[in-house]
């Protein structure tokens, strides 16, 4: 049955909501593996979990013997990569291709598409002309870095290199992922290809899936209509140093038409949810965030009031999660921030933003469809 991610909910994701640029989260992937006989699917089932940001160098040992002469000087010491003879890798290099099917590397042309409808099944596969790891010696050789540094590196940048998904709407970056689940020094140095979903059509999430989950939130960009979605694929290395200052370039890129419904904004994917409903202490955070906000309006607690004690059993404060909702003639948005109700020994005092560095990652300035206002009471 295929997942209805308009309803996404948005009570326990608060530390996982990305703003532009995105953050890095952790999903499940399905497994790159060689093609075992000519034209067979190269793509299994198993699952492994993402190590966002790690490096692999338990990896090493895997990487292919061998070398490739290459480059623009014919010395560079390229890594034998995995042969794509079938037609959808000759027919597609340099492009990020979308289909409704699990994107085994050998499935029909006739199963690509153009365009999507928010709510259906979505995944994707970038098509190279390189690894990613061939790639990205290939950039470093063409931005200046000296042909025998970048061999003497070459094991290392196999091992931290990784491809970085840049996805754009309507001509404006909205979020890039990287570290994918698949990333290890043999398939950077190996495959010319990579996949990932946008909509995989279960409860699971897969690597890429935060890309249109963070975007569906968005309630002030997902107007009724069709937008445009670019995708970039951009070869990185991770960690190491012989990649600083160089501006990667895309090794695919291409774009699909989103379909989004009129009927987009929703009471659920509009605000945060309510566990708590308590009128003075509403009006007490209100009273605070006024002070140097004047748009704020309304205020919703996002979580139950807790009681925080020392290691003696002290009380210390109560405290709680509240978005802020504000607007003014140009938009409508709310922050989150932690609130603290500080112990006195005999009682609490007004509430206060927490100095708690969890408010860091809360999200601010979450913009959202001005046809969320009728949802409030």
């Amino acid at each position: 049955m295929k997942k209805l991610i308009l309803v996404a909910l948005l009570a326990v994701t608060f530390q996982s909501q990305a703003q532009l640029g995105g953050l890095l989260k952790k999903a499940s992937a399905k497994v790159e593996s060689k093609i075992l006989d000519k034209g067979a699917s190269a793509t299994g089932t198993n699952n492994q979990n993402s190590n966002t940001g790690s490096s692999n160098q338990d990896n090493q040992t895997n990487l292919p013997k061998g070398e490739t002469m290459g480059g623009a000087s014919g010395k560079l010491k390229l890594f034998k990569e995995e042969k794509m003879d079938f037609q959808q890798y000759k027919n597609h290099i340099g492009q990020v291709c979308f289909s409704h099917q699990d994107f085994d590397r050998t499935i029909p042309e006739s199963a690509y598409i153009k365009s999507f409808k928010i709510g259906e099944k979505v995944s994707g596969r970038c098509w190279f002309a390189n690894s990613s790891a061939n790639s990205i010696m290939l950039q470093l050789e063409a931005n200046g870095v000296s042909v025998d540094e970048i061999n003497k590196s070459r094991e290392e940048i196999a091992q931290e290199a990784d491809i970085s998904i840049s996805m754009y709407m309507d001509g404006e970056l909205f979020m890039r992922i990287s570290s994918s689940p698949n990333r290890s020094a043999e398939n950077s140095a190996t495959l010319p290809t990579d996949r990932f979903d946008l909509n995989e059509g279960t409860d699971r999430k897969f690597y890429g899936e935060f890309l249109l989950d963070d975007l569906i939130k968005r309630t002030d960009l997902m107007t009724g209509g069709t937008h445009k979605l670019r995708f970039e694929a951009i070869p990185v290395i991770v960690g190491y140093g012989l990649g600083k200052g160089v501006n990667f370039k895309p090794i695919a890129v291409s774009e699909i038409d989103m379909i989004v419904p009129e009927t987009i904004p929703t009471k659920v994917n509009c605000f945060p949810y309510q566990a708590v409903e308590d009128v003075a202490i509403e009006n007490e955070v209100l009273k605070v965030i006024k002070r140097n906000n004047p748009a704020a309006f309304k205020v919703i607690i996002n979580s139950q009031i807790k009681i925080e004690r020392d290691d003696y059993g002290n009380i210390l404060n109560k405290n709680f999660i509240a978005a802020i909702i504000c607007k003014t003639d140009k938009k409508v948005w709310y922050d989150v921030y932690r609130f603290d109700k500080l112990f006195n020994g005999t009682g609490y005092e007004s509430a206060v933003i927490s100095k708690s560095a969890d408010n860091f990652t809360y999200p601010r300035d979450w913009k959202i469809n001005k046809e969320c206002l009728k949802f409030l009471k």
